[in-house]
């Protein structure tokens, strides 16, 4: 017989199912009103699937900014060691400034 409950996950679960720490998990959660347990198991906060979805967006977002960063750096700081600057032109090229 199928199993027709609702299957809510804890914090614990949502890092593991997502492959990263805890407190990635609960620092979202503290900083994103939005994302608000559905249910309390004692002092487990219990989350749906949806919540599951927008957390693993969240951190997608927050590591796609992270990596624009760093490469944003990298350009900065080879650009810097060559002596020359380039800056982008409309047509995606790159050009030295003199």
């Amino acid at each position: 017989m199928p199993d027709n409950r609702l299957k809510l996950l804890t914090v614990g679960r949502i890092a593991e199912l997502l492959k990263v720490r805890v407190s990635r998990i609960s620092y979202l959660i503290r900083n994103r009103p939005e994302i608000q347990p559905v249910a309390w198991a004692g002092n487990a906060r219990l989350f749906n699937h949806d919540d599951l979805a927008r957390i693993r967006h969240e951190l997608n977002a927050i590591d796609a900014r992270q990596a624009a960063r760093e490469e944003s750096r990298q350009g900065v700081a080879s650009a810097s060691t060559s002596g020359v600057i380039y800056t982008g032109t409309a047509d995606g090229t790159e050009q030295p400034v003199e």
